[in-house]
């Protein structure tokens, strides 16, 4: 294992973990919006990680092979997936891989959500951010590209069913809170 993959396995593992203590859904999203993000999910992690699409130009460079860029881009991993992992913490019972509604679902305001409605992609976001300048290459800018779409899409689908859900009491928190950074002012 090296700097770079040890902290999305330590991610893995510890969503995988906790995955055992969620509560009972309520209301999911459709099996066809499911399945979208699984397959485009899957793409980003074989841009990231694979090499179907290892062509000459995504395999070749964008930023110079310098230690203090790899440096950089290590420390960024480890920064996003903390924060990925303390939102996951917050959000406790709430939490599902898919867009839900939990029995007796409420708003999480605790940790990073005080700030941010979204901080478990910010901090998935971030981390590949650092993926990419570490690794150097232009398929893990595609497959950053290609997560933030999913993240944002996902993220519309969420508020969509919690404002339905929680009416006032959401639009009040989104009015707080920045989508995937916080909001200033």
């Amino acid at each position: 294992m090296d700097l770079i993959s040890t902290p999305w396995l330590l991610l893995a593992g510890y969503w995988l973990v906790s995955a055992f203590r969620v509560r009972p859904t309520e209301k999911a999203e459709p099996a066809w919006s499911r399945f979208s993000t699984i397959a485009a999910v899957i793409v980003g992690i074989e841009l990231l990680t694979g090499h179907w699409f290892l062509s000459q130009f995504l395999g070749s460079r964008f930023v110079p092979n310098l230690p203090g860029v790899r440096y950089a881009g290590i420390c960024l991993v480890w920064l996003g997936v903390a924060i990925a992992m303390w939102a996951r913490y917050h959000l406790g019972e709430y939490w599902s891989a898919t867009v839900t509604i939990k029995i007796g679902h409420r708003i999480i305001e605790s940790g990073p959500y005080g700030y941010i409605r979204h901080p478990i992609y910010s901090g998935i976001l971030l981390g590949l951010v650092g993926t990419a300048l570490a690794v150097g290459q232009w398929r893990q800018v595609g497959a950053l590209l290609l997560i933030l779409i999913v993240c944002l899409f996902k993220a519309r689908r969420e508020e969509g069913m919690l404002t339905a859900q929680l009416g006032e009491t959401y639009q009040e928190y989104k009015r707080r809170t920045g989508m995937l950074i916080p909001r200033m002012g």
